[in-house]
């Protein structure tokens, strides 16, 4: 609900106020972006912080003010330690407020005992996530085991939602059932996503996407979920990838459609 998100900036406020520094807001705090893998890097903003290194918009003599290094990188210890290192051999300093902590390439040459702690805390905060990402991995596969007797994700199609562990219609399902209806009249997806961005029919978008794409009316139009087909997936082995598992179930979701119109 935003309160972690709010408590660091307060607390890096205060930091930077005591401190006598002016405290450099322009790069909006990545929300849901991981740390784990690396994400943050190539998609949020430590990755436009970094360019901002070595584009000198960040100069030596600048701090980052971090809560703790596990907010850094939560990668592999040596990848994590690659992205510490970088940024102190730009003279950036990285402050640390839990537990108050000042790293800088000088700091660490005087007291080399603060790498020992730097990469405990790294080596620790990846084996962390790790472990949460295999315990919700076995989650997932437990439920999977019990399909037939609950849902397996609250998440479904946009025109359905899960209601006291049953799935039931929703608003979106008249939508759907008007572009199929308009599908089967002759019109391409292009004309379709036209006609529903002109009369301003809402997206099923749970991204906050305002416009209907020709690629979303194409995959809708193809999806066997409208027959209440469900494809269960799991983790690809040593990867973050789903793959399926088993065969398609059918009868899984409520119909839209009848085969004889779906096909």
């Amino acid at each position: 609900e935003g309160h972690s998100l709010q408590r660091q900036v307060e607390a890096a406020k205060k930091y930077a106020k005591e401190n006598g520094w002016w405290l450099d807001t322009s790069l909006k705090a990545d929300k849901g972006i991981s740390a784990w893998h690396g994400k943050n890097i190539l998609k949020g903003a430590l990755g436009l912080f970094l360019g901002y290194i070595e584009s000198g918009r960040v100069v030596p003599g600048d701090v980052l003010i971090v809560e703790s290094l596990d907010r850094l990188s939560r990668q592999e210890t040596l990848k994590s330690l690659n992205i510490f290192q970088k940024i102190l051999e730009a003279g950036v300093t990285i402050c640390t407020l839990k537990p108050h902590d000042t790293f800088t390439s000088l700091s660490i040459q005087k007291n080399p005992g603060q790498l020992h702690v730097i990469i405990a805390v790294f080596q620790r905060a990846h084996e962390e996530s790790e472990t949460k990402s295999e315990r919700v991995r076995d989650a997932y596969e437990e439920k999977r085991k019990h399909l037939n007797q609950a849902p397996l994700t609250a998440k479904g199609p946009g025109w359905l939602s899960l209601v006291d562990g049953k799935w039931e219609f929703n608003s979106h399902a008249r939508t759907v059932k008007y572009i199929v209806k308009m599908a089967t009249e002759g019109m391409g997806v292009a004309a379709i996503a036209t006609r529903l961005n002109r009369e301003k029919i809402p997206t099923m978008s749970r991204k906050g996407v305002l416009n209907w794409e020709f690629s979303t009316i194409q995959y809708l139009l193809c999806s066997e979920t409208l027959i209440g087909v469900y494809q269960p997936t799991k983790y690809e082995e040593g990867t973050h990838h789903r793959i399926p598992a088993g065969e398609p179930l059918k009868d899984y979701y409520p119909t839209l459609l009848t085969e004889q119109e779906f096909y």
